[in-house]
């Protein structure tokens, strides 16, 4: 038991003891714990006021940016006011229309050049759709443009046709751009349209006048391949009829002795309402009485309505349903020979640069007449010198004839002279000559004077000089006669001996008065027309001289009168 009890003090001294150790160690750690908190608290507390004061520094910073950041936001926010303003006021006071609309099509703003533009206020066109612009003709134009809009597609330039508020369609030119929200989300378009009504009634003019100009080249090239006025006329007048066109057209020329303008060419479509107004070629037109004085004076006459024109030249116009006159001077050298006009059966239908053209082609049309008329008078000269040398060359060589005629004519009278003494010797020394051999010599006499008188006028061919012709009374049924007797050996011998067989008749008026004339001559001409028909009766045949007493009546014979003249006929 005492040991027990021993061993239970010992054990409780020994657990006393340990609890002063731990309690000595719990002390003394709790006195370094105490000391490591206090050192670690103070450390916290350093490390917290260090912490603090950058913080501190840090929000300091960090207002002092986000002032300046205000500072620059409000900046940009002004700036961008000031923008939009500007923006505003630049999209108000544009000459162009600029609107937007959303969608669907409506119209969600409106500038002030679009109420100039098409007529229809901001508060009018706000809201409304805008189709309510668009031509019937051009409704497929919108559903096409919102369908790119949704696309993203922008539209630049686009030419077409938009309808005003008071209903006149204007040309324009449209650039549309698609409208987006901060999301980048399309919302709606922007459109601005120009008006360009001008540039295009500028571009109908121009091609206008190029057309005129084509016209232009294509009469000057038409003219320039022809060398007579008629025709240079007629090809100027179709291509203005079928080309410019006119509904009428002619070319007059004028005559200033006469003070009138003579219808010189109709153009081929103008024909029917020519004979209608009779102005057919050599129709005369009065100057002084018409109005036309200007137009001789060198001037472009315009008379846009004729039918309040009071005078008979424009009314007469203006009978065959033509409102509308331009008569154009055909001018060379300061003078006026002619006049182009040109009409058509509206009023106020020819244009100041129609006028102008008819102006340009009237000038070419008198340049090219007149290239006519020195052409042709050029060609008649030619003319008239070929004939001259012609002549000149014939000239010599009936001069060379003549001198040749000469010769003969000297060779033929020494031969024919001692014929004609010995005839003449025997007819007045022989006065116991038989009628027959008589009548034989003077046959014989007659052919050797008629042989003298052929020499004497191959002697003409060498001294050249006015026929010396003295006309008598002529019995032409005697000449007749004799020229029977002096061709015998040719129609009767002569034709016996190749077996031929010619009967010689003659028919000769009794009544038969005398006529004035040359009986060596006519002599002569009927000898040839005898020789002549014996050549052309290789079978022989009756050949006939006939005499008669004709007259002559119709077209040949003076009004009223008969002409009475003798015939021969072989």
């Amino acid at each position: 038991m005492e040991d027990t009890e021993t061993s239970l003090l010992q054990e409780r001294e020994q657990r006393a003891n340990h609890s002063s150790t731990l309690a000595q160690a719990v002390i003394i750690g709790g006195g370094l714990l105490a000391c490591g908190l206090v050192g670690l608290a103070l450390f916290a507390i350093r490390r917290d006021f260090a912490g603090r004061t950058r913080a501190e520094r840090a929000l300091r910073d960090a207002r002092d940016r986000l002032e300046l950041r205000v500072r620059q936001r409000t900046a940009e926010l002004e700036k961008a006011g000031e923008t939009k303003a500007r923006l505003a006021s630049i999209i108000e006071s544009s000459d162009d229309a600029i609107a937007s609309k959303n969608l669907d099509g409506i119209i969600t703003s409106w500038n002030r050049g679009a109420e100039r533009l098409f007529g229809y206020s901001a508060q009018e066109a706000v809201g409304q759709p805008m189709a309510m612009l668009i031509p019937p003709e051009r409704a497929s134009e919108e559903p096409t443009i919102l369908a790119g809009i949704a696309r993203g597609e922008t539209t630049d330039h686009f030419e077409t046709v938009r309808v005003g508020k008071d209903g006149h369609k204007i040309d324009v030119s449209v650039s549309i751009s698609p409208l987006r929200d901060s999301q980048g989300r399309i919302t709606g378009a922007s459109k601005i349209a120009r008006d360009i009504t001008d540039r295009k009634l500028a571009q109908v003019k121009v091609q206008a006048q190029l057309a005129r100009l084509h016209l232009l080249h294509q009469i000057t090239r038409a003219i320039a391949e022809r060398q007579d006025i008629q025709s240079i006329f007629q090809v100027v007048i179709r291509t203005l009829e079928e080309q410019l066109p006119v509904d009428f057209c002619c070319i007059c020329l004028y005559d200033p002795a006469e003070k009138c303008l003579i219808v010189t060419s109709v153009g081929l479509h103008s024909e029917a309402l020519s004979l209608e107004l009779a102005m057919t070629a050599q129709a005369r037109v009065e100057i002084d009485h018409n109005g036309l004085s200007h137009c001789v004076n060198g001037r472009l006459v315009y008379e846009p309505d004729i039918t309040q024109v009071p005078f008979p030249f424009p009314q007469r116009l203006a009978r065959g349903a033509l409102s509308s006159m331009v008569a154009a001077p055909l001018l060379v050298e300061s003078k006026v020979f002619g006049v182009l006009i040109a009409a058509r059966q509206q009023a106020h239908s020819f244009s100041s640069g129609e006028c102008e053209f008819l102006k340009q082609a009237s000038e070419h049309v008198a340049l090219a007449a007149h290239q006519a008329q020195l052409y042709s008078a050029l060609q008649q000269a030619y003319d008239d010198l070929r004939q001259t040398q012609k002549a000149v060359m014939q000239q010599e060589r009936l001069l060379a004839l003549g001198q040749m005629a000469s010769g003969i004519a000297h060779d033929i009278n020494n031969a024919i002279s001692p014929v004609a003494l010995y005839t003449e010797s025997l007819l007045e020394r022989e006065p116991g000559l038989s009628p027959g051999a008589r009548g034989q010599l003077e046959t014989i006499q007659r052919a050797i004077e008629d042989v003298a008188q052929t020499v004497a006028r191959m002697r003409e061919f060498y001294r050249p000089r006015e026929p010396q012709l003295t006309l008598a009374p002529v019995d032409l049924n005697a000449i007749v006669q004799q020229v029977v007797d002096l061709t015998r050996a040719r129609w009767s011998d002569m034709a016996q001996q190749r077996g031929i067989a010619i009967a010689m008749r003659t028919e000769l008026a009794p009544d038969l008065p005398a006529i004035m004339g040359a009986d060596n001559e006519i002599r002569e001409a009927l000898t040839n027309l005898i020789f002549n028909a014996v050549d052309a009766m290789p079978n022989g045949g009756p050949l006939t001289l006939r005499t008669r007493v004709a007259q002559q009546t119709g077209s040949r014979a003076e009004e009223g009168a008969v002409r009475r003249f003798v015939q021969v006929e072989v």
